[in-house]
Parts: C-alpha cells; structure tokens; sequence
C-alpha cells in the first residue's frame, strides 16, 4: 500500500513538473522569435535610413528606356518607395558608379528591399531582392516638400510639367506589424554629395 501511495505521489510530481518545464519552454520560443523579428525590424529601420539619408537627384533610364526621376513613390511608381542613393561601398576601387538604384515594396504581407548592380538598366537586368519582414499589413510613404506640406506620393501631383520635382525635406515611413501595430519613423534627406559616375 506505502508502495502505491509513493509511485501515485511521484506520478503527481513528475506530471507538475512536466508541465512547468513546458512552460518554460514555450516561453523561451515565443522570446526568440519576438527576439528575432525585432531584429528584423532594426535591420530594416537601418536600410531604410542608409537609402533615404542619403538619396542624390539623379535621373535613371529603366529597362524600356524610359526616363525616371530620382525619387518616385506612390502611385506614380512601380514600386511603393524607388530612389537613387550615393555611397555604394566600392573598397576594392573597381572601376564602377558609387550609385545605386534602390526599392522598397510590400507584396502581400512581406516586405522587400530591391537593388540594381546599375542605374541605366537593360531589358535583362533583374534586381537582387532582399525579403526584410513578414506580417507586415500596411507601408505608406509620406513626403514634406520644401513648403512643409506633406505629400503622398512623389513627384507630387502638383507636379504637371516635364521639370524636375527636385527631392522633399524629409521622407516618413509607416510600417503596420501584426504583432506591434503601427511604427512610423522620419528621415531627414542629407544634402548633395560627391558622386562617381563611372559606368553608372
């Protein structure tokens, strides 16, 4: 009888602590993954801030050769935000533009930067596409101009002629995650820089 009243006793506590090391389990995987996405976001944070900081007005053709300003989003772009951006890291000194053609957009529910190797594309050039988030719900792009208005889509609809629309004050980014909701961040554009155009 002693027997059975230990083995019932030792059932409970081996049941108890089960349950807790399981716990303990599941929450150390829902902390990695939260630990992961948040690096995930900083991630993006630091390339949108890299590319908006530090776009050039400098016109590209696209594949069909069609003239493209340096700054396009909104409705008017392919893509939700496309820029021309300087300070492509060229250490090895080879002979090519420190120029380059970035793009951001959601396509469903992930969240994509695109880079192309050259500005002036050809008809077989294909962007490296670089996925940074998932369970994203909303990107919106805003953009203040140089009256402090702000504006959805660049170049402005107020921009009727064939005139470069020039670059905005500052660029505001609106990303929509499942998990945290709505994070907005500002970026300020930097001023001219020193660009090299060598087969650019």
């Amino acid at each position: 009888m002693e027997l059975l009243v230990a083995l019932v006793i030792f059932a409970i506590m081996s049941a108890i602590a089960f349950s807790g090391l399981q716990t303990v389990l599941n929450t150390r995987e829902q902390t990695d993954i939260t630990a992961a996405r948040l690096k995930d976001l900083q991630t993006t944070m630091i390339f949108l801030k890299q590319d908006i900081e530090q776009i050039i007005e400098r016109n590209i053709r696209d594949e069909y050769g069609t003239s493209q300003y340096a700054l396009i989003g909104g409705a008017s772009g392919l893509y939700q935000l496309e820029l021309t951006r300087a300070g492509n890291s060229n250490p090895l000194g080879a002979p090519r533009s420190n120029l380059k053609r970035i793009a951001y957009s959601l396509v469903n529910d992930e969240f994509f930067r695109l880079s192309w190797k050259t500005l002036d594309r050809a008809q077989e050039t294909l962007p490296d596409k670089l996925k940074l988030l998932d369970k994203i719900t909303r990107f919106e792009v805003r953009y203040l101009d140089q009256k402090q208005e702000w504006k959805f889509s660049w170049p402005p609809a107020s921009n009727t002629d064939s005139s470069s629309p020039g670059l905005p004050v500052a660029i505001e980014i609106t990303l929509t995650l499942e998990q945290w909701g709505e994070i907005k961040r500002l970026f300020l554009i930097a001023g001219k820089h020193e660009t090299n155009e060598q087969n650019g």
